[in-house]
């Protein structure tokens, strides 16, 4: 990725998006009383517009998304939990 400046370079930044990502997150998670996450908050809304073509399993979100199978049904079952889904 960034070889013109180096590994630490490369670390550095990973870091610092890292750190702007969390920083993000516990905004949201202050504001929201639910305290969702920025993946739960992208996963509704994404689900949202899916439900019109009744195309929204698990498996073609993950495909869609480019994550894993477990990555959602986690993100799944903690938006069940907090009770933004209904499991049908």
């Amino acid at each position: 990725m960034f070889k013109i400046f180096g590994d630490n370079f490369q670390d550095s930044f990973l870091k610092f998006y890292f750190q702007a990502y969390l920083l993000i997150e516990r905004s949201l998670r202050i504001r929201s009383q639910n305290s969702l996450t920025i993946r739960e908050m992208l996963l509704l809304g994404l689900l949202d517009r899916m439900k019109k073509n009744n195309d929204h399993t698990v498996m073609n979100i993950a495909k869609y998304l480019q994550l894993s199978p477990p990555v959602i049904s986690n993100s799944v079952k903690s938006l069940i939990r907090k009770g933004y889904l209904k499991k049908v």
